[in-house]
């Protein structure tokens, strides 16, 4: 998986993507420091998008482009829904 698929997720169902997606992420971030796991992740796309994902990881995409200097593990969401919006050029205004 690479992020031109990400972007195919996020322009075919918005509203999935940052009412759903996002939502669920910062539920799991309790502390707010814009982090969660790979793990965590990729089971929240799974959630949102379980046609779409079967067959797919998106472990090692996500590790290379938006995975923590200090450990690899750790995705940066926020990094990841800027590019989105950016590359997408969706606006949003779902405050995730």
């Amino acid at each position: 998986m690479d992020g031109d698929f990400i972007i195919q997720l996020a322009t075919a169902k918005p509203n999935n993507f940052f009412a759903g997606i996002f939502k669920s992420i910062k539920k799991i971030d309790k502390d707010s420091n814009g982090f969660v796991t790979i793990e965590e992740i990729d089971e929240i796309f799974r959630e949102w998008y379980p046609l779409e994902m079967e067959g797919k990881t998106l472990n090692r995409h996500f590790r290379k482009m938006y995975g923590s200097v200090s450990n690899r593990n750790l995705i940066n969401y926020k990094q990841l829904k800027a590019e989105i919006l950016n590359k997408a050029k969706i606006p949003t205004d779902s405050g995730a």
